[in-house]
């Protein structure tokens, strides 16, 4: 059984969240495919769906779902945005891809 937070995902399913070692505990509860938002596309965003796919995790990235995203001095938020979904959706070393699609086209 696993024993890892569990994230709700549009109050239909729970998925556990993706921690070091967790892709066993992810596969206990038959996903196939994780669907990746957050609070900040550089940082947790990009680290988790890195990580999700390294684990062979394919995924689809909520492209419009990092809304504390702030403007640095190089880049606005809408950019960082953009340049996270546009780079994280085309990694293919680790196999399994990451799609960027607006919340509101997720599939389940």
């Amino acid at each position: 059984m696993c024993s890892r937070p569990i994230l709700w995902l549009q109050n239909e399913r729970q998925i556990p969240s993706i921690r070091p070692n967790c892709s066993s505990c992810v596969q206990q509860h038959g996903v196939k495919q994780l669907i990746i938002g957050g609070l900040q596309s550089e940082f947790c965003v990009d680290t988790t769906t890195r990580r999700a796919l390294a684990l062979g995790f394919p995924l689809q990235l909520i492209a419009d779902g990092q809304r504390t995203t702030v403007d640095k001095p190089v880049l606005s938020a809408a950019q960082i945005r953009r340049h996270h979904n546009e780079t994280l959706a085309n990694i293919g070393s680790f196999g399994p891809r990451a799609r960027a699609v607006l919340a509101a086209e997720i599939s389940i």
